[in-house]
């Protein structure tokens, strides 16, 4: 039923390999940072070997050379280097329960043995902090090795201060392997590191030949562990039963010679690169997943045993991980297989290791933890939630009324009322879909207004097309199961005697116990790829919004407001409007991307709904702002740098959110954050330190 690896998509393969040219570009935007060489190899243990390989050639070629690793550390990670340097020695240092470095027994190592290389790890998706430990190495000009095969998605404070960074993403992603090591030209030996190595192409064949792994046998075994992965991917459609080990099962010898080659051939790179760009939903699938596993472990284990889930932070989920005490965690382990639950320990502990007591706290956690693989699987997870238990939930349709809203004024004045809105929420935001027509609706629950909801529609021979986005919207602060009664009550209420087709998409916060939604007796699940997005309180003093603002953001204001070089205009007659929709367009085409509707745009400026600001500098327009305004609240819509020399977004940004608060609203919303596909702007809107938010997505529902 459940898988311990990614289900393969078959179209996504097809489209990756044969409708798509090799995204390098795109790909390096995702993955590389300022001042940095990438290297595409199929597993990280190769980036692991080809990293000592560069230091004994640049640093000691015929010398011992000592690796610091953690104790807590995978020791098949380590077997491509023990297999080709005998004459490496691993120093493993100790891992607290916290995963933390103590820089006293580092240093206490330190007096035997020299420090070569240092491996850290960016453990479950923790970002890396110790300024002492980095102070030691770059008094010593250690290479520091950043291993962030733990997390998802690349980020700068994962890599900070490293020679080298590597990730693993053929872990999330359905392909066949696929390694990546960043070579850092800003890492604590950088001077050193780019006068060293320039032409890394020539690095890597002498790589292959010093190593003999440029051979027909390597490239034949990388041919079978391509078409073995194809095979069992395929199997794995039909969800073929996972064998899970025991607890207590032996870790088997390493065996590595049936392996992938070093570097990808051109293929296999170009399924690598592009399935990267184009699944841009892994993230926000795995912490459904992640959510959904919370579930079943808890309907499972119910009050049997005491336990926790550990490291419970998913913003780069890994791993779910269940902590108990070392009895339990056996039962736990055993109660979880009998389910069949993908769940693992982890790490096959290196040989050094065992039965040293420096190690403690990593047999500590080598035996009190569990792991469950996040891969998303969500329709086996919901057939299991909906198997295990039959829970019949008894609502009553009766319990909420709504009341059609015909008038613009009387919706503004509900939409006035609201504690806060979307764009979609404003009274002629569905004008332009063609063949589509579009509902409001008062929510009431007996005499009292709670809420407004709109929705889009159109009928056709078998019955209605329903579509609410972002929504509802309510007075007060309401419940969220009392929010899921509402969105039960629309499903069930609205045209009631038709067929109803029903895309929703509601207003409810991306969180365990709304992933999931009960009708009668089938459980349902949302999407979990909803908005995601940034909110500034605008009740709050002008001074603590600026305050919140990160550091690099606020000088840069300051520095402009400062200089007085840029003059700031709102646009307030159709000749200016036109020219920056003029602009708009120029910029979607030249940068190839799809913004807000224009016709939307359009519909809102005709309706005084709309605030643009401009900025000059020596009488030439090089920014623009633009926001929409619903209800109390107001949404960022474009922003177009025209000069990215002398560009002002960030105090347009800022006088936008001054004149927001003189006219009264008390949200601003940044309109949407995408770091898989818009890395740079998500990141800009980030800086104002706003307050984020994340939908649960989507469900399509037939009545």
């Amino acid at each position: 039923m459940f898988l311990f690896s990614k289900k393969i998509n078959l179209f996504l393969l097809f489209k990756a390999l044969f409708l798509k040219k090799i995204k390098t570009k795109h790909f390096n935007n995702k993955f590389k940072f300022l001042n940095q060489e990438l290297i595409l190899l199929t597993r990280s243990r190769w980036s692991l070997l080809f990293i000592t390989f560069l230091y004994k050639k640049f640093v000691n070629n015929n010398q011992s050379l000592n690796i610091w690793v953690p104790s807590y550390y995978c020791n098949y990670a380590l077997s491509k280097i023990r297999k080709h340097y005998s004459d490496v020695n691993f120093i493993f240092y100790p891992i607290d329960e916290k995963l933390k470095i103590d820089i006293k027994k580092i240093n206490e190592l330190n007096l035997k043995h020299s420090i070569d290389i240092f491996i850290n790890v960016n453990f479950f998706g923790k970002s890396f902090k110790n300024l002492d430990l980095i102070n030691l190495l770059n008094k010593k000009k250690s290479w520091l090795i950043n291993d962030c095969t733990h997390c998802v998605s690349p980020d700068n404070k994962f890599e900070k201060y490293s020679d080298f960074s590597i990730y693993s993403p053929h872990k999330y992603y359905s392909i066949p392997s696929g390694a990546v090591l960043k070579i850092n030209l800003n890492g604590i030996n950088k001077k050193y590191i780019k006068e060293k190595i320039e032409n890394v192409d020539k690095l890597k064949n002498e790589f292959l030949r010093q190593l003999e792994l440029d051979n027909f046998k390597n490239y034949f075994f990388d041919i079978c562990c391509n078409i073995l992965w194809l095979i069992k991917r395929t199997i794995n459609i039909f969800y073929i039963t996972t064998k899970i080990k025991k607890i207590d099962e032996n870790d088997q010898q390493i065996n590595i010679e049936l392996d992938n080659k070093p570097f990808p051939g051109f293929i296999i790179s170009k399924l690598i690169v592009n399935t990267i760009v184009i699944d841009t939903k892994i993230i926000s699938l795995r912490k459904k997943t992640f959510y959904l596993w919370q579930s079943i472990i808890k309907k499972i284990i119910k009050d049997k045993f005491n336990y926790n889930f550990w490291l419970d932070n998913i913003n780069f989920p890994y791993y779910l991980i269940l902590q108990s005490d070392e009895n339990s965690i056996k039962k736990i382990y055993d109660l979880l297989r009998l389910n069949k639950i993908p769940i693992n320990t982890w790490p096959d502990i290196p040989p050094e290791v065992k039965f040293n007591k420096l190690h403690n706290d990593t047999y500590f956690m080598r035996n009190s933890l569990i792991f469950i693989n996040l891969n998303p699987q969500n329709s086996a997870q919901l057939k299991f939630i909906n198997g295990y238990e039959k829970n019949f939930y008894s609502f009553d349709k009766d319990k909420f009324s709504f009341q059609e809203i015909y008038s613009k004024k009387e919706w503004k004045k509900y939409l006035n009322k609201t504690n806060f809105s979307y764009i979609t929420s404003l009274y002629n935001y569905y004008d332009n879909i063609k063949f589509f027509k579009s509902k409001k609706f008062l929510i009431k629950n007996n005499l009292n207004e709670i809420g407004i909801f709109q929705i889009c529609y159109i009928r056709f021979i078998f019955g209605v097309f329903v579509r609410l986005n972002l929504g509802p919207c309510f007075f007060k602060k309401t419940d969220e199961n009392n929010t899921k009664d509402i969105l039960s009550a629309i499903f069930l209420g609205l045209f009631p005697k038709k067929k109803l087709f029903m895309l929703m998409s509601p207003n409810l916060e991306f969180v365990e116990n709304n992933i999931l939604f009960q009708i009668g007796e089938k459980v349902h699940d949302y999407s979990g790829t909803g908005l995601k997005s940034t909110i500034i309180d605008l009740t709050n003093e002008l001074k603590l919004i600026k305050a919140k603002f990160k550091d690099n953001l606020r000088r840069d204001i300051q520095k402009k407001k400062i200089s007085k070089k840029f003059k700031i205009e709102q646009i307030a007659n159709t000749d200016d409007f036109l020219i920056f929709i003029n602009n708009y367009k120029n910029e979607m085409k030249k940068k190839k991307f799809i913004g807000a509707n224009i016709n939307l745009i359009k519909n809102l400026f005709l309706n005084k709904e709309l605030l643009i600001l401009n900025a000059f500098t020596e009488n030439k327009l090089v920014s623009s702002v633009c926001v929409s305004k619903h209800g109390n609240a107001a949404t960022y819509l474009v922003g177009l740098n025209l000069d990215h020399s002398r560009s002002a977004n960030d105090l347009l940004l800022w006088k936008m959110i001054v004149l927001l608060k003189k006219m009264k609203y008390t949200k601003f919303d940044l309109g949407g954050l995408d770091y898989q596909n818009n890395r740079a702007v998500s990141i800009f809107k980030s800086n104002f330190n706003g307050d984020e938010y994340s939908l649960v997505g989507s469900k399509f529902l037939i009545r």
